[in-house]
């Protein structure tokens, strides 16, 4: 018995949000509940691995490369600038949402959980799609736990992708399908 119990997954229940956008972000800064791996990988469904990877690949210094680049550097990115300003309150000179998959301690998502505790039902009020995840995450990582981290500006650092990236709300297009 207690090894079935061990193997069956644990039932969380997980209001849907309206928002689908809104939605995966949710559930992905609460996927700490969804497994006790300490490290945990977010991947999105629009990236595919074009080559033999490892955890190591993601790791610089046995730590989770964590990327960032300015915000005068990233284009429409700068979008993200003040929307994880007011998540995180204070000012960003960086955005960390740089090259999937991200790599976070599964003690950071959960402190971060613990430091906004209001978050996950201020997601759920939201009738918008302005928030990012991975920003507020890496903007949290830096500032309290860059000692668990590598933590590179893509001006001096930038390692090979592992995969092959898309932005799914461009369509599948047939240069997409014949790259997949």
């Amino acid at each position: 018995l207690e090894r079935w119990t061990e193997a069956c997954p644990r039932v969380i229940y997980v209001p849907i949000h309206h928002n689908g956008y809104i939605f995966q972000q949710i559930i992905k800064l609460r996927a700490a509940e969804f497994t006790n791996c300490e490290l945990i990988m977010f991947v999105d469904s629009d990236c595919v691995f074009n080559k033999p990877t490892t955890p190591e690949s993601f790791m610089l210094d046995q730590k989770p490369l964590l990327l960032k680049t300015r915000y005068e550097l990233v284009g429409d990115g700068i979008c993200w600038k003040a929307i994880t300003e007011n998540v995180v309150g204070w000012p960003l000179d960086y955005e960390y949402m740089r090259r999937l998959p991200f790599f976070f301690w599964r003690s950071t998502v959960e402190s971060f959980r613990a430091w906004q505790p209001q978050l996950i039902s201020r997601l759920y009020k939201k009738t918008d799609r302005v928030f990012s995840e991975f920003n507020a995450l890496g903007a949290f990582a830096e500032r309290f736990e860059a000692h668990n981290y590598s933590i590179r500006d893509t001006d001096n650092y930038l390692p090979p992708s592992q995969l092959l990236q898309f932005w799914s709300w461009g369509g599948l297009t047939n240069e997409i399908r014949m790259q997949i």
